[in-house]
């Protein structure tokens, strides 16, 4: 074989290695690109959500659920009627069962409802597409968005609208049956049985909100260092990530937290650096609230 078949080999070779890593690197700027994709609709779907907390959105998740509980009232019931089966619904079993269904009826057909759905639904998907391109940041966003769907789950759930009317103390409540006996025309006690349902949806939602805030915060901190990076730098990052969450994983022992923030702050701080002191602070700021948030509501 002479010097010129040999040269002519090792450039085929070289040829060959070339296309393999131009495929590889491909591949990777392909899952870095979808990463991204991922990163922006969190942090788009994030103001959705905001618009579904809304007053004018309650007031469609009120209407809904009232335009269901009109349904199950007998044709031709007055409001004196209609004042005395809202008031007694707890003894009253058979309106209480239709008034749980009216309820989760109302929301299931709700547009907000079903929009915010779909949206948390996505969200909690998400990190589990990039588990095995980006494990420990797919553990920290998991955890956090958890907190995001917790707070929605609040008003996206019928226990919460079905006690509104079942329980003792709003059934007894003088300024609830004022206000309903204030009103003369049946057909608008139905719209205030839906103002009243608004009105527990914005109390319920404000007292989750800053656990909302604060959830989002932190993704959209982690969010806009990785949508700041090149893919050379995501590279390195993926492969520091991978090497990192195997030697957490390895090191499980029985005081691993159990609460998915301080999960997620574990592994948050294995990638500490890639964050400025204030944007860390912030992080731990955005933590204490959600522990102090969760624990009062427990």
């Amino acid at each position: 074989m002479d010097i010129f078949e040999i040269i002519s080999s090792l450039l085929t070779s070289l040829s060959i290695l070339f296309a393999v890593y131009v495929f590889w690197w491909n591949k990777q700027t392909q899952e870095f690109n979808e990463f991204r994709k991922s990163l922006l609709y969190i942090r788009i779907n994030y103001d959705k959500l905001l618009r579904g907390i809304e007053q004018c959105s309650l007031a469609e998740i009120g209407l809904s659920i009232s335009n269901e509980i009109r349904a199950i009232y007998p044709d031709g019931c007055t409001k004196d009627d209609l004042i005395d089966i809202l008031t007694t619904l707890q003894s009253n079993y058979s309106y209480n069962n239709y008034v749980v269904t009216a309820t989760d009826m109302g929301l299931q057909k709700s547009i907000i409802i079903r929009e915010i759905n779909e949206i948390t639904d996505t969200l909690r998907e998400i990190p589990y597409r990039h588990e095995v391109t980006m494990p420990l940041i797919s553990k920290i966003l998991s955890n956090v968005i958890f907190y995001m769907n917790t707070a929605m789950s609040y008003i996206t759930k019928d226990t919460g609208y079905t006690s509104t009317f079942l329980s003792r103390e709003v059934r007894t409540n003088e300024n609830f049956i004022q206000r309903l006996n204030n009103i003369h025309d049946v057909d608008l006690i139905y719209r205030e049985i839906g103002e009243i349902i608004r009105e527990y949806s914005y109390d319920t939602i404000t007292d989750v909100t800053p656990i909302l805030h604060s959830a989002n915060k932190i993704v959209d901190i982690l969010a806009a260092k990785l949508l700041k990076m090149s893919d050379t730098e995501l590279f390195f990052l993926k492969m520091r990530d991978n090497r990192v969450f195997s030697n957490v994983s390895y090191n499980l022992t029985d005081d691993f937290p159990e609460e998915p923030i301080d999960i997620a702050y574990l592994y948050l701080e294995k990638i500490r650096n890639i964050f400025t002191i204030g944007e860390w602070h912030k992080i731990q700021e955005c933590r204490e609230l959600i522990i102090d948030k969760v624990t009062a509501m427990k």
